[in-house]
């Protein structure tokens, strides 16, 4: 029919928005970073064998209890725990640690790219100001910064950030048991970088007050402390 034609018209023209950015993000970050051996970074370092890589994956505690803090003492840390699980998986294909770190790396690249095009287009409606504008979030001297560095867990959470501001969008308008579980998953997965869970509350304060109105300030006020719970949680 022809509302079939168009519909399908459309999804063909949309996709082609993509095949540009998907070709920069291949020829710019990942084609160099193919080349053999670990990428080194500050927070992103893995072992580099598939034992290496299983020894990780069933450490009971993250690398990071080993590491003493000012005062001496030394703090347990969970948070990647996730990870780990994940590893866990990935060793028990064969596979080793470079491949597992590569990976990760590669879709968290185009996470940042995809995340922040679906949060633009729903707040602009328009499919090429949207690509525009995961292209410039894409390759901002922030994301070219901590890719340097090796500080890829604070990528993962510029990732993760777009979608978190999408969903905490949409809870505060439209509210839902989903949204709440699914702030609180977001959180759990950026919490690889340990102070994105303080980043995560500043946008989430920032979303609220953009929603906050006297006129609802019961049910607002309401949504707020149950999506802190989660997060919290």
């Amino acid at each position: 029919s022809p509302v079939y034609l168009r519909i399908k018209q459309m999804k063909r023209i949309s996709g082609i928005f993509h095949l540009i950015p998907i070709l920069l993000i291949f020829i710019i970050f990942i084609f160099p970073l193919l080349k053999p051996g670990l990428i080194v970074g500050g927070d992103w370092t893995f072992p580099a064998t598939n034992s290496q890589l299983r020894v990780f994956a069933e450490e009971a505690k993250s690398l990071w209890s080993i590491r003493e803090i000012p005062t001496g003492s030394q703090i347990s840390h969970q948070n990647l725990y996730l990870l780990q699980k994940l590893a866990s998986l990935w060793a028990d294909t064969g596979l080793d640690g470079i491949s597992f770190q590569k990976t990760i790396l590669f879709i968290t690249l185009f996470g940042i790219y995809f995340f922040s095009y679906i949060f633009f287009f729903r707040l602009t409606k328009n499919k090429f100001s949207s690509t525009v504008g995961a292209l410039s979030y894409l390759f901002s001297p922030l994301v070219f910064n901590y890719l340097n560095m090796g500080w890829n867990y604070v990528l993962l959470f510029l990732a993760l950030q777009p979608l978190f501001c999408l969903l905490a969008y949409d809870y505060f308008k439209i509210g839902g048991i989903k949204r709440i579980i699914a702030l609180g998953f977001i959180s759990a997965i950026g919490l690889f970088q340990s102070q994105s869970i303080i980043w995560f509350l500043i946008l989430y304060l920032i979303l609220f007050l953009n929603q906050f109105k006297f006129s609802n300030i019961k049910q607002i006020a309401t949504k707020f402390i149950l999506g802190i719970f989660a997060i919290i949680v």
